[in-house]
């Protein structure tokens, strides 16, 4: 419950500081609920409502930059056939030591022997 007061905490006054509102008034908001986008430009914690385009749009007209831009995306790690070869060794791997033993494979600690 102390980590989660604490989350509560910084959160309020993030918003206290970014948004200019009164600290009781984000304490009232900051109860856990989900809030739609409407509910949360009415409350004061967006200014505008929009979709990916419009973000980068804003971001853009923010930045100065004119004309279109190139979005830069993280690279998705490739999946490769021998990644996909073992994850399926290993799983069919588990089904038959399953089948065979009507156990799963595990290990067990007895502890320190002195």
């Amino acid at each position: 419950m102390g980590l989660i007061d604490e989350i509560r905490n910084q959160f309020v006054d993030a918003v206290v500081r970014g948004r200019n509102l009164p600290k009781d008034k984000v304490q009232e908001i900051a109860d856990g609920r989900i809030l739609s986008g409407e509910q949360a430009k009415a409350l004061g914690l967006v200014d505008v409502l929009g979709n990916f385009r419009d973000a980068v749009d804003l971001a853009k007209d923010l930045a100065g930059v004119e004309g279109e831009v190139s979005l830069v995306y993280p690279k998705r790690p490739r999946t490769r056939l021998w990644d996909l070869f073992l994850e399926d060794a290993s799983g069919a791997f588990q089904k038959a030591c399953r089948k065979i033993l009507d156990a799963r494979i595990a290990y067990l600690w007895s502890g320190l022997s002195w």
